[in-house]
């Protein structure tokens, strides 16, 4: 994991909806990223309360079908 955010990287503590939705399309118009969700801004692992309902949060988001070619979503444990 890298050690701090940039173009092609943005830490979220947690998964909210609007600010994933945000991080998608801001990728979709650059060359893609990754999104690590249980990770605090400067990078620690913080891991995430509950990986199954997260995974089916985004598996429901209307950016899913861009998501597996441009971006990657890692669950620090």
């Amino acid at each position: 994991m890298p050690l701090n955010e940039n173009e092609k990287s943005e830490f979220k503590e947690f998964f909210d909806h609007e600010d994933f939705e945000a991080e998608v399309v801001s990728f979709l118009n650059e060359e893609g990223g990754t999104i690590y969700i249980g990770a605090t801004n400067n990078g620690a692992g913080k891991g995430v309360a509950d990986i199954g309902k997260t995974m089916l949060l985004i598996s429901d988001s209307p950016a899913r079908s861009h998501r597996a070619r441009l971006l990657r979503v890692y669950f620090d444990p």
